[in-house]
C-alpha cells in the first residue's frame, strides 16, 4: 500500500491531505492519508522534518471512517497497525463492502504483519 513516489512527495501529501480535509467522503484518500502518516510518525520520522503529515490521532479517524464505510484497504491496514500494537483502538466489527476481497483478519489465509527494527 505504501507507493514511495508519493510519501516522499511534499506536493503529493499535501494534495491528498487537503482531499482528506475537503469535507468529501474519499474512502481511498482517507486510507492513504492515514497509513502515510503511521508510515512517516512511526518508521521514518526523520522525514517529518521536510514532508507534512496528520497526527496520528487523525489518521486513526481517517482509517476508522473508511472501515466503516466497508472499504477494505483500511480494514487492512488498521489490522497491520493492531498486528505491530500500534493500533489503540476497537477494531471495526462490520464487514468490508469496498474491495471485500481484500485480506481480512478473519480469512484463515491472513498471515499477521509484525514490525521488525532494523539493526543499522
Amino acid at each position: 500500500m505504501i507507493y514511495v513516489p508519493y510519501v516522499y512527495n511534499a506536493d503529493s501529501l499535501y494534495q491528498f491531505i487537503d482531499l482528506a480535509y475537503s469535507g468529501k467522503e474519499y474512502y481511498d484518500v482517507f486510507t492513504a492519508v492515514g497509513t502515510y502518516a503511521y508510515y512517516l510518525h512511526v518508521f521514518d520520522p526523520a522525514a517529518l522534518d521536510s514532508l507534512p503529515s496528520v497526527s496520528l490521532e487523525d489518521a486513526d479517524m481517517m482509517l476508522l471512517s473508511a472501515a466503516w464505510q466497508g472499504y477494505a484497504p483500511a480494514f487492512t491496514v488498521i489490522y497491520y497497525l493492531n498486528d505491530c500494537g500500534l493500533w489503540h483502538h476497537s477494531l471495526p466489527t462490520n464487514k468490508p463492502t469496498i474491495f471485500p476481497l481484500a485480506p481480512r483478519k478473519d480469512d484463515p489465509d491472513y498471515i499477521p504483519m509484525t514490525k521488525k527494527e532494523l539493526d543499522l
